[in-house]
């Protein structure tokens, strides 16, 4: 057992196992784990909504950057007007 994996397979001898006292661990049934996915669900929402968020301010940015680029249109014809 110096290697393994996630998965541990141990082989014990029956008569060995109830000569040490662990004959209640064999005739025991083992319930498969339950997998709770809300948490998961939460999270992929919460990344959802983080990329709605960010995708919006981008356009925000790209909006004030074209204003301003008209402002600067607008403060460059009204020089050539005044002068």
């Amino acid at each position: 057992m110096t290697q393994t994996g996630q998965v541990v397979t141990l082989k014990v001898a029956k008569q060995g196992a109830i000569f040490h006292g662990l004959a209640t661990l064999l005739t025991q049934t083992q319930q498969p784990p339950v997998v709770s996915w809300s948490k998961f669900n939460n999270l992929i929402v919460i990344v959802t909504n983080l990329i709605v968020i960010v995708t919006n301010l981008i356009g925000i940015v790209t909006n004030l950057i074209v204003i301003v680029a008209n402002l600067i249109v607008i403060v460059a014809n009204l020089i050539v007007i005044v002068t």
